[in-house]
């Protein structure tokens, strides 16, 4: 009787958010990917709908982690308190309805990574430059002997986890590391071309052997502000699967990204190289190529270092040869608006693979790669 009783009031709640045409989200305000991507996506659903009221609730409210981010981002939400949505999610998710029945009151399908990428055409992010930030920021960059163009260049740490999630597991996310050093010679050639890196994040104690005065180390002196701005006015941004390339793709920067899964790859934008991390299959005893990851290994969208170890999966870095390599070619794109003809190839068989295993197994992320233009991948990797 009370199973009833509940069913019967959470039917009705789900008429009166469809009747008044109010959705829900949760907005995870403590990791700045989630942040980012989340609220521009909303953001691109709001603009589509106009007659839909949107109701926030906020994730990680006591450790938000850009203030100035969430500041500028605010004004465009209606915030709930977080016990209220929190409620009415449960209720949502109680209910025996299919998941698009459920999906009708929210703003996002939690169960589909690319939820909300539909909206998404290559808008760039709009956050009003106040002319004292500006101020700030060329003060800064002048300070610190900063000149354009420059190259921000974002490695993975557990630094800034494990201070504000002290006692938490993080290992899943091992795979995500990278050598510092493959990136030496990276750094050498960019700064030898009389342009300056940045080398951005939380951990000061990244490339702390490279003795070099257009190398700009920014996590001693990290301020939300800057993280922003130095993303914003970026010649290009390099990195191996952080928070922080949500911010550099929806401003539309350039972007090489060494990343460690065939998940999570941004489209809709043709200032993309990717390069992609081997995977090493022990039981084989060799490299797997793209086909063996996607039906065989299984490894899409397969996000958790957990995953790999138990499947005897070693993920492999990339060396510095592919690295300067697949930096190269992003710099001829961003000069030339096309990339080299057999990067181009690759990329074009790479896709259509991808696509197609997308399909065959039914995924719901598939709607998001209908369309490209693609961002290129750099050929490291057997198709077949």
């Amino acid at each position: 009787m009370k199973r009833n009783v509940i069913t019967f009031f959470s039917k009705i709640l789900i008429f009166l958010l469809k009747f008044f045409k109010i959705k829900l989200f949760k907005l995870n305000v403590g990791r700045i990917g989630h942040l980012v991507e989340l609220f521009f996506l909303y953001n691109l659903r709001a603009e589509k709908e106009k007659n839909t009221k949107f109701l926030c609730y906020l994730y990680y409210s006591n450790k938000i982690s850009n203030k100035y981010l969430f500041n500028k981002f605010k004004k465009h939400l209606n915030i709930i308190p977080y016990k209220i949505g929190n409620f009415l999610d449960r209720v949502i998710n109680s209910l025996e309805m299919s998941d698009d029945q459920k999906n009708s009151v929210r703003v996002f399908d939690f169960l589909n990574k690319k939820s909300g990428w539909e909206y998404y055409n290559g808008e760039i992010l709009d956050i009003q430059i106040t002319k004292d930030e500006e101020t700030y920021f060329k003060n800064f960059l002048k300070d610190k002997n900063i000149r354009f163009p420059y190259v921000c260049i974002n490695l993975w740490s557990f630094k800034h986890l494990k201070e504000n999630y002290p006692g938490l597991d993080w290992s899943h996310h091992d795979l995500r590391l990278s050598n510092d050093e493959n990136f030496t010679e990276l750094i050498n050639y960019i700064t030898e071309k009389k342009m300056n890196v940045v080398i951005m994040g939380h951990d000061p104690s990244r490339f702390k052997k490279i003795n070099n005065d257009k190398v700009f180390n920014y996590p001693s002196v990290r301020d939300d502000i800057l993280d922003v701005l130095l993303i914003k006015n970026c010649y290009c941004y390099i990195s191996d699967s952080t928070g922080l390339d949500y911010l550099a793709f929806a401003f539309k920067r350039p972007m090489l990204l060494n990343s460690p899964f065939l998940n999570f790859f941004f489209n809709k934008n043709d200032k993309l190289v990717y390069l992609l991390k081997s995977q090493f299959n022990v039981k084989k005893n060799r490299t797997s190529t793209l086909n063996e990851m996607l039906y065989e290994d299984d490894t899409l969208f397969k996000v958790k270092s957990e995953f790999y170890k138990k499947n005897n999966i070693i993920i492999k870095d990339n060396n510095s040869f592919e690295i300067l390599d697949a930096y190269k070619n992003l710099d001829f794109l961003i000069k030339n608006n096309y990339c080299e003809k057999k990067i181009e190839k690759y990329s074009e068989k790479f896709w259509n693979t991808y696509k197609q295993a997308l399909l065959e197994k039914n995924f719901k992320e598939k709607n998001h790669y209908k369309n490209g233009p693609y961002p290129y991948v750099y050929n490291n990797i057997e198709l077949n």
